[in-house]
Order: structure tokens, then sequence, then C-alpha cells
């Protein structure tokens, strides 16, 4: 089976690019940076598009693994090429780019809209989340992706329910990161290291790596969400309630309890330091 891969020089092509290639697929990929393609190729021992066009027509599955905002135009101009074959792509917000994919699909492509649920430091995908976000018939597009990624674990979500989740996901946590490393940057980051312990070093690298990854990916997520600014609200909010509860010493005993109760739902609240410390632990001792 051919597939070619439009940002396979990107880190998430990378991965599929080898996902594909270690599972006998005859993969290309094409990029806008033609010498990392290039590297890429000789490292997994896979093809160059030479030309991109030929490449998509010739292929039984095109898979689009570039920047969000560029997502929908690429699927419209790669639609023509793909008649009869798989057009798929991985953007993390998704009701543009599925609203392209209809599109396309009148164009007598099959459409599939997927999100990877992890990120491009996965050695495998086997047992890993892909959800798929149905464009026309989720049945068959959940079958097909099944097919495509068979050791993965597969599920349908609706676009609506995926953007919002995502604006939880992805933007929040990010946005938290930034007002984290924000409070602490302008102070002795070394000595706060060597007095913290588990709770405040797990909180700190999870802001290094989100530091550490391109922030485009980020901020295309923060200005295409449409979510947002009601996530942005929300903070404020809280924030402000929790800063009004800590001076009057009034409202933060009863706030900690209703959360408690309500992340107690459905899991053990109790084992979750434990379990944070054998992460800090395995962390700390590797």
């Amino acid at each position: 089976m051919k597939i070619t891969i439009i940002g396979g020089a990107g880190r998430m092509g990378q991965l599929f690019a080898k996902h594909f290639a270690d599972r006998g697929f005859d993969v290309t990929i094409g990029d806008i940076n033609c010498e990392a393609a290039e590297k890429v190729a000789e490292i997994l021992d896979i093809s160059v598009a030479d030309e991109e066009r030929r490449c998509v027509e010739e292929a039984d599955i095109t898979l689009i693994s570039i920047p969000i905002k560029e997502t929908p135009k690429v699927i419209l101009d790669t639609a023509p090429l793909s008649k009869g074959r798989v057009l798929a792509e991985i953007a993390s917000i998704k009701r543009d780019t599925v609203e392209a994919l209809k599109k396309a699909a009148n164009r007598g492509v099959k459409p599939l809209s997927i999100h990877p649920l992890f990120g491009p430091g996965v050695r495998a995908l086997s047992g890993e989340k892909i959800a798929v976000i149905p464009v026309l018939n989720e049945e068959m597009e959940v079958e097909e992706a099944k097919q495509i990624f068979n050791e993965c674990k597969i599920f349908p979500v609706d676009v609506e329910t995926h953007d919002h989740s995502m604006s939880l996901i992805l933007s929040l946590p990010y946005l938290v990161n930034l007002v984290f490393a924000s409070v602490i940057s302008e102070k002795d980051i070394e000595t706060l290291r060597k007095l913290a312990g588990p709770n405040f070093d797990l909180h700190l690298l999870a802001c290094e790596s989100a530091l550490s990854q391109n922030p485009e990916l980020y901020l295309s997520i923060l200005e295409l969400d449409r979510h947002t600014e009601g996530i942005m609200r929300l903070l404020v909010k809280n924030a402000e309630e929790l800063k009004r509860m800590v001076e009057e010493r009034e409202g933060l005993r009863d706030l900690v309890r209703q959360l408690r109760e309500r992340f107690s739902k459905g899991i053990e609240i109790e084992e979750s330091y434990e379990k944070m410390y054998m992460v800090w632990k395995s962390l700390r001792d590797s």
C-alpha cells in the first residue's frame, strides 16, 4: 500500500513515516523543507516526493501533517488529486478542517479526520489512542482508521465535543504553564530546584516541556479555537475568586472539599499522591 505524507519532515510526520515504513508500506514524504525531508528519507529508507502532485495521485492514502492554519487549504488543493482514495489529516482543532474535508468529499475523496492523542515523543503507536472526528459517515471512517492504524485504540467523537475538549486538554494547561513560568522566571530557580519536592518538580517539568515545544502549535490552537476566550475568562474568574478566599480567609476549605468530591467520582483519589510520588521518584532516579 502506498502512502504519501505531506509534512513528512515534521516531528509527527516523521513518527508516522517510521510507523508505516516499519510495517511495509511504500512511504513517500513531501515537505516544504526539502533538505530536512531528504535527511528523514535517508534515515528511514523511504522516498522523497520529487513531484508532490504525482506522489499524491499515486498514493492509496495521503496524510496531511502540517500546521493547523494551513491544513484546510492543503486539503482543498489536494482533493482533486485523491479521488477515490483516502485523504486524512491530523490537526488538533477540527472545525475548519472537517468543513474542508466535507468539500473534498464532494470531489470524490474518502475523508478521514483523526487526532492522534499522543505526541512525537512516543516510541511506538501500539496501544495509543486515536480519535476519529466523523466527516460524513462515522461507521465507515472509524473502520477505515482501524484498518490503517490496527494497533491503536480507535474511537469516534463529534467535532464540537472534540474542539471544546481540546480547549481544556491543550489550551488550559498551556496557559497555566505560562502563568507558572512567568511567576517563577524572575526568581532563583536553582534554589527552588534544591528545595523542591515532587509537586513542584513535576509542575516545573510540565512547564519546561511546554516551553521546549514549538510555540506555533499552541499559538495556533489558542488563535483558532473559538473556545479560547471562554477558557481565559474562566481562568481569570477562578483566580480572582481564589484571591478573594485567601484574602478573606473564608471559603477555601469548602472549595477544596467540593473539588475533592467531584474528582473522587470514578477514581481512587487517595492513591493519587502515591502515584505522583512514584512517577517523581522514577524520574529522579533515572
